[in-house]
Formats: C-alpha cells, structure tokens, sequence
C-alpha cells in the first residue's frame, strides 16, 4: 500500500513495514507491552478508566456514547505517552488523532489513489500534496507527545509506566530512532449495545455479578476465572460484531461466522463459550486480536 504505508505514514509504520530489519527492530521493541503479562501493568489504568466511565453513565445513561468516547479518549493516550489530561473525546490531542485515523482509513480503500495501482506517480513532487501534509501532522503530534515524555523523563517526574517512557529509556537496546519511537507509540463500547438488545443475556451477568461480588464493591482483574458468564458474554459480544474502525463492515468477519466451530453464528448465544460443567471453554480458540506468530 503506497498511500497508506509510503506517502501517509513515511515508510514509518509497523503496520506496513515490509519485512525487514526495520520491521524486527520495530516489532521487538512494540512486543514489550503488547504481550499479556506486559499488559498486566495497565490493569490499575484500566480498571480506574472503567470505573469513571460507569459512573459517568449511571450519572447520565442518555449520552453513553460520549462517556465511551471519553473513556476511549483517555485510555488511548494513557497507555502510549502516560498522558492523564484528557477528561474528553474533544481533547486536541484526541481529535488529531482521530483525524489521523480516519486518513489512513480513506488511504486503504482499494482504488481510493491511482499511485497505488501506478506507482511511479509518487515518485512527481506535485503528486499526493494532501498525503504529505497528512503525513506532517501525525509526524507533528506524534513527536510533540513523545517530546512531551522525554521532558518528564529529564524532570524526573513520576507518571507511570507508558510505552514512549519505555523506549525512550530501552530504545538503544532495540536500535530504535526517536522518529521511529514516535509513530510505533502513535497508533467500544459495543457491549452497551448488546445488553441493550439482549436483557435476559445482560440477567445472567448481573445475577452472576451479585452471587460472586456483591453489591459493595466492583469486579478486578482477579474476579476473572470467577466469572464465566460475563466473560463469555465478553466474548460473544466480540465474535457477533467484531470491532472494526468507525463501525466498517469487514470480510474477516466471516471467520466468526463459520456455523461448523459457531453453531447458528448470526443468533446472540453466550452460552456457547460455556462447557457442561459451566466453566469457560478452552477448545475454541480466541481471534479477535490475532493468532500470534
């Protein structure tokens, strides 16, 4: 992909290095807090987010959709450069990354530019201006949160662990440049909808809830082997409506839909993830995020 990978992202994103020595470095370094027991780290992070998000919804159950962009806002910029500020999705911050986004998604329409079917074209400087200059602002926002970071780090200032303080500490042990850094660091609440349309699916989470936690306090990370049906609820939700950018329908859905591993796969069945001794299953594998290597 030309547009998306070359003229949009300058050679510099992960997502379309081809392989190579960049590519490995690169994949390294992003390995380190993207693998499950690195993801540990940020369960205070996400546990606190989730929090506030359900009390903005209890507080206001009308504009849920602006406490998930909220809670999405603040997660996203949390765990790439430990930036606490955002309480909004109308941050600056947040809607230029989203603008980013939204190109990169316009760049990989099949047939969206002609360079990506003739590609000497990127090679004529009055050729994609408007590519480059999107290629400038995510350049300037990324490396504006990265020196943001960097500026901490030299204070000695305390905010937590965040994937731009780790590489720019361990970044020589990985051979990464601080370009590089900036846009490996760069770049939901689908669930509402499905309790929503399936209440008698939502009565099993909230009985299964008050047996196992009660009414005192709120479910951790160590209630999970706890509770099977609101995981697989979770997963349920994740395989009927896989999460995709700005809600796009995607031919990789199908995988989902195989009626041979998921009986009736258009029906809402949470059930399914749950063996006869009513513990989650483990035969069928989870895919949302990738098979791994």
């Amino acid at each position: 992909m030309i547009v998306a990978g070359e003229l949009l992202a300058g050679g510099l994103s992960i997502r379309f290095a081809h392989a190579g020595e960049r590519f490995r470095r690169m994949r390294r370094a992003l390995y380190t807090h993207l693998q499950p027991r690195a993801a540990e780290a940020y369960r205070p992070l996400q546990m606190s987010h989730a929090k506030k998000a359900v009390l903005n919804i209890l507080d206001d159950p009308y504009n849920f959709l602006n406490h998930a962009g909220t809670y999405d806002a603040t997660t996203i910029m949390k765990f790439p450069y430990g930036k606490d500020e955002p309480t909004s999705a109308t941050d600056p911050d947040v809607i230029e990354a989203r603008q980013c986004i939204e190109r990169l998604i316009i760049a990989m329409r099949p047939g969206a530019y002609l360079v990506d079917s003739i590609p000497w074209l990127k090679y004529l400087p009055w050729y994609g201006q408007e590519l480059k200059r999107g290629f400038e602002s995510s350049r300037r926002l990324y490396i504006r949160q990265l020196n943001r970071v960097k500026q901490q780090i030299q204070n000695n200032t305390d905010v937590g662990p965040s994937f731009a303080k780790y590489v720019l500490e361990n970044g020589h042990s990985y051979g990464i440049t601080e370009i590089e850094a900036a846009f490996l660091a760069g770049p939901s609440f689908s669930w509402i909808h499905h309790a929503a349309c399936f209440p008698e699916e939502q009565a099993k989470v909230l009985a299964e809830l008050g047996k196992v936690i009660g009414r005192h306090r709120a479910p951790t990370f160590s209630d999970q082997q706890s509770l099977p049906h609101l995981q697989a609820f979770i997963s349920e939700a994740l395989r009927w409506r896989p999460l995709s950018a700005n809600g796009r329908c995607l031919r990789g859905r199908a995988i989902s839909r195989d009626p041979e591993v998921f009986p009736e796969p258009h029906a809402f069945k949470p059930q399914r993830w749950i063996d006869d001794q009513g513990r989650l299953r483990d035969d069928i594998k989870f895919f949302v995020y990738g098979f791994g290597r």
